[in-house]
């Protein structure tokens, strides 16, 4: 019966990525707002876990509760339920936890169906799938953009701007967009196309690195859609790090090379 009711679930799971292919162009859990809620509704699911039972998940998947931040070099430890929980939510899979919730038999049903429900209206929106109908298109033409004579970050916008403006006349590509973070400081979003938004990126530190994080965040409560364009110089090693940080939360990076 338990492995009728996974099955029914992955199922259902999956005629709503079908649907939102459909409609959309591209798949839902492209946009950033989805990957937030999945990222609750893993830490609902794991909040649901024993002490016990987090740690013995982190022996079995080989998670140390310390680790070493790779921007900072600060060690952390997570002692605490909560901060465990944070630390397997960050680590592991929906996929993986739905496995550990049905060998433990944690109720997680009502959390996949909540999910559900916030994919069908993310679907609704109409400025969701206006955009997302170019997203694919806004993307791989960002793969195939090639800077050329690039002083700093300010240049390197206006060159992906006109780049942009050249392919998608139809589309509105403003830069420079003046917004307000959560604590009310003034922000500006260097590209901004419907309810997308492209953070623009060269790097001369991991400090600098550790800033877009937080810009990241502060963008999200504005657009669906979120994408980070870096072109590394060479100033900062391990930038394919911070990239599968990133990408973790749901946020499309596309790195260039000089």
């Amino acid at each position: 019966m338990m492995m009728s009711r996974f099955l029914k679930a992955v199922k259902k799971f999956s005629k709503y990525s079908i649907l939102a292919t459909k409609v959309a162009g591209v798949s839902i859990v492209t946009s950033f707002k989805y990957w937030r809620k999945e990222r609750e509704i893993r830490r609902a699911m794991l909040n649901r876990f024993s002490v016990k039972q987090l740690n013995e998940i982190a022996r079995r998947k080989g998670i140390s509760w310390r680790w070493k931040d790779f921007l900072t070099g600060e060690i952390y430890r997570a002692k605490t339920k909560e901060e465990k929980v944070e630390r397997l939510a960050d680590k592991l899979s929906l996929k993986t936890i739905i496995k550990f919730a049905r060998a433990y038999k944690i109720k997680h049903q009502d959390l996949l169906d909540e999910l559900d429900k916030f994919r069908t209206k993310l679907i609704e929106e109409k400025s969701t799938v206006k955009t997302s109908s170019y997203y694919s298109e806004i993307l791989q033409a960002l793969e195939e953009f090639k800077p050329e004579h690039i002083r700093d970050e300010r240049e390197l916008v206006n060159q992906i701007c006109i780049y942009l403006r050249a392919k998608f006349p139809g589309l509105k590509v403003r830069k420079e967009v003046s917004l307000k973070g959560r604590m009310g400081e003034k922000l500006r979003a260097d590209i901004v196309i419907g309810d997308m938004c492209i953070e623009v990126k060269i790097p001369s530190s991991r400090t600098h690195l550790q800033r877009l994080i937080g810009q990241i965040d502060d963008y999200s409560q504005y657009y669906d859609h979120l994408v980070t364009f870096i072109l590394d110089i060479g100033k900062v090693r391990g930038i394919s790090k911070i990239v599968e940080r990133l990408e973790r939360e749901g946020i499309k990076v596309i790195t260039k090379s000089i």
